[in-house]
């Protein structure tokens, strides 16, 4: 049997990169099926395969100007960029032989990956992470779409009331983070990572201020200087330790050997964050504000705008009492194996299998 060749469109920016990558690898680890990658914003990102392609760098593909054509004189100069875009994957992808394109939509357009699948003639799926950024056409953009999935139960409820069915798919931890190698630590710490600062980094410092000395936090992801600079000001340097941004191979790690995970604030372009379904899988407790799509998973313990007082609160309920802790991960390394495992990724396989037909156009 041929593969199922995936041609892959990567969202711009966001924080979808180490959720995509792991699915693509989770993907490639199941036979036989190849993917396809392709970026759109001209960046390159750690998190996303270094053998991806940025469609507008290429320039201009050639046709591009009868393809538009096809298109109704009435449309809006805005939607030229869009246009663009899927008229150049529509070339890649047909060059690759690919037989099925499959996008993630947080906060960027699906209106590409529509045009490409118009122009390219073959099916398109579309997973939703976030219903935030939404807007009226970008909602009929999903609606075209052959098979539409939906990050969590909260996601796709919001799209059904919009007329559009979507199958339940939560994020997959592939490779399971509660199983190897972890950081070896000294003392008896009990260390809280925090995957990514708030917009308001001020919370995290007076929840510190607020928390038992034995207590320290490791704090990755983009880090301010003025940050750094209030933690040096106010003697707390020796309980923080900055990992920065994790490389993929280094997230499952830190996961790991950490004590537990805080996550004060959500991203806007996930409803069920990544790191959420990594904390879990990684049996760890997890900090995080009970809204959209995580009450599916773990149980909120802060609001949406938690002060510095109720995320000390909260963590403070775990590295006070181990058998908490104890309790709380074994509950989530249960939430983790029913939610969370390989059959995600088989789902979307088996999706892709039968919108394709199994076999590539080549």
């Amino acid at each position: 049997m041929h593969p199922t060749r995936v041609a892959y469109i990567v969202p711009p920016g966001g924080t979808l990169g180490p959720l995509i990558r792991d699915e693509i690898s989770g993907l490639k680890q199941l036979g036989p099926c190849e993917a396809f990658v392709y970026s759109s914003d001209g960046r390159t990102e750690p998190n996303i395969p270094s053998d991806s392609r940025d469609v507008l760098a290429e320039g201009t593909r050639p046709g591009f100007f009868e393809k538009a054509s096809l298109y109704p004189r009435a449309m809006k100069w805005k939607a030229f960029k869009d246009l663009r875009v899927g008229t150049n994957l529509a070339e890649w992808v047909l060059s690759d032989h690919a037989s099925i394109i499959h996008t993630h939509t947080g906060w960027n357009p699906a209106m590409s990956s529509v045009f490409a699948k118009h122009l390219a003639g073959i099916p398109l799926a579309i997973t939703v992470h976030s219903v935030d950024s939404l807007t009226p056409a970008m909602v009929d953009a999903i609606s075209n779409a052959d098979r539409v999935f939906a990050s969590s139960r909260y996601t796709a409820s919001w799209l059904k009331e919009r007329g559009i069915t979507a199958g339940v798919n939560h994020p997959s931890a592939y490779d399971p983070a509660s199983t190897g190698a972890v950081l070896e630590r000294t003392g008896t710490s009990f260390a809280v990572l925090i995957p990514q600062l708030p917009s308001e980094s001020r919370a995290v410092i007076d929840a510190l201020h607020r928390l038992d000395p034995a207590v320290v936090l490791w704090i990755a992801g983009a880090i301010p200087k003025s940050f750094k600079a209030i933690i040096k000001r106010t003697h707390l340097s020796r309980r923080v330790t900055y990992f920065d941004e994790l490389l993929p191979v280094e997230r499952p790690l830190v996961f790991r050997s950490c004590d537990m995970v805080c996550i004060p604030e959500l991203p806007h372009d996930q409803d069920l964050p990544y790191d959420v379904v990594m904390a879990v899988a990684a049996g760890k407790p997890v900090v995080v504000p009970g809204v959209r799509g995580v009450p599916e998973l773990v149980k909120g313990s802060i609001d949406e705008a938690a002060e510095g007082k109720a995320i000390a609160d909260a963590i403070s309920r775990y590295s006070a009492d181990a058998a908490v802790t104890a309790r709380e991960s074994e509950r989530n390394l249960a939430v983790a194996g029913r939610s969370l495992g390989p059959g995600n990724v088989d789902k979307l396989w088996e999706a892709f299998r039968e919108l394709s037909g199994g076999w590539a156009n080549g």
